[in-house]
């Protein structure tokens, strides 16, 4: 018989009992493990597309950070003490044309046979493939160039100056595409993909106006196009992606550099400059606020922009409502207005807003437009590329205004 202070054997197997109790309780279950290993899964996979998206997002700001830079840099040297010597620059004669006529010319042709492999590549298998996806992008298109040209022309009717009716009504695809990143960059993904449908058709319908209206004879842009839609199917990706790279990193801003450089105040064009590039040689002897050109152009891309697509994707939706409401009663469902592939009707008019963006097309129509070499075609060509330039810094501002309106609102 044991002694009192010994414990029995029964005693010592509950002790032994209790430690394994112990010892199992400390360590995780066999289907605990599991499911934390896939916790840590899903947030290194969501911390893995976060990452992603915001190096996407900054990667799609840079060409349009290069472009204000490279029209900054323009706008610097046309109103400094070395802007005769700029101009010299741009003017100098390299065989049977001058700097700027090479690169307006014959280098932004590298632009438009890009635009022209990426119109063929949307109306075969991208978002204007098929007519019930391409009807509202090429309509909300139609909309955002008839009514700039109309403000265009209701401030410029009876003069010669009504030529350039075209001006205000293209939209820069890939500086738009570039600020949509930089000012809305929560926009969600609908609304960036009508954006970009909207403005290659848009970027079609520029290509035929330049070629009906502006260009006489076969222009090296409009060839170029031309060649873009024949022969896309047939060029090597790797040749396109670097025809892709060379226009946005090359062609476009040297463009910008080369055109963009105009006086901003009126005065004697021997204190400012003696010729705004492209213009012939005058200087800003009429401010743009006394030429209804530059009200034409400012207001047509900032205000008619957005307006005529915003009206034009409302009478599209509303001519089809009837059809969608049949359609949706025979099945037993009720449908409201939509705006296209979902987008709402907020995120259209930053969209919009941001189609003011004129830039490349609209420099190249204004000195087509007014290429007849006197004085005042040289204004006009000055005080429209104030316009453009006015208009594609107020249009990312208002659209960046307008989404952060609707970020608080959806708040």
């Amino acid at each position: 018989m044991p002694a009192p202070n010994e414990p029995s054997a029964q005693n010592h197997l509950d002790a032994q009992n209790d430690v394994s109790a112990a010892s199992e309780a400390s360590q995780p279950s066999a289907t605990t493990q599991p499911a934390a290993s896939a916790a840590r899964d899903v947030s290194d996979a969501s911390a893995e597309r976060a990452h992603r998206a915001r190096s996407g997002r900054r990667a799609a700001m840079l060409p349009g950070l290069l472009l204000i830079a490279a029209t900054g840099v323009a706008l610097v040297l046309a109103n400094s003490a070395a802007s005769g010597a700029w101009h010299g620059v741009v003017e100098a004669r390299l065989g049977p044309l001058t700097v700027h006529e090479w690169v307006a010319e014959w280098l932004l042709a590298v632009f438009f046979f890009v635009t022209g492999v990426e119109l063929r590549e949307e109306f075969s298998r991208g978002s204007l493939s098929t007519p019930r996806r391409a009807l509202t992008p090429i309509m909300a298109a139609l909309g955002g160039m008839v009514v700039p040209a109309l403000i265009f022309v209701a401030f410029t009717a009876g003069g010669s100056a009504a030529h350039g009716w075209a001006i205000p009504t293209a939209t820069d695809i890939a500086f738009a595409v570039s600020l949509l990143a930089l000012v809305a960059p929560g926009v969600p993904a609908p609304a960036r993909a009508f954006l970009l449908a909207l403005a290659v058709a848009d970027d079609l319908f520029a290509m035929i106006v330049l070629a009906v209206f502006y260009t006489p004879g076969l222009h090296p842009t409009i060839v170029a196009v031309a060649l873009g839609l024949l022969i896309g199917p047939w060029v090597r990706p790797r040749l396109c992606r670097m025809l892709q790279q060379l226009s946005t990193w090359i062609v476009v801003p040297a463009f910008a550099l080369v055109s963009a450089g105009v006086p901003l105040w009126g005065g004697d064009a021997g204190e400012v400059s003696d010729a705004a590039v492209g213009t012939g040689g005058a200087g800003a002897d009429v401010s743009a606020g006394a030429d209804p050109v530059f009200f034409g152009v400012f207001l047509g891309l900032v205000v008619g922009k957005p307006v005529g697509i915003i009206l034009a994707t409302w009478l599209v939706q509303r001519i089809g409502r009837a059809w969608s409401d049949s359609r949706a009663r025979r099945a037993g469902t009720a449908v409201g207005q939509r705006t296209p592939a979902s987008v709402s009707w907020p995120d259209l008019w930053v969209v919009a807003l941001l189609a003011g963006v004129g830039f490349t097309m609209s420099l190249l129509v204004a000195q087509l437009a007014f290429s007849g070499g006197d004085a005042d075609a040289a204004l006009h060509t000055e005080h429209a590329t104030l316009g453009v330039l006015a208009a594609s810094f107020i249009a990312p501002v208002l659209a960046a205004i307008a989404y952060r309106l609707l970020r608080r609102r959806r708040k």
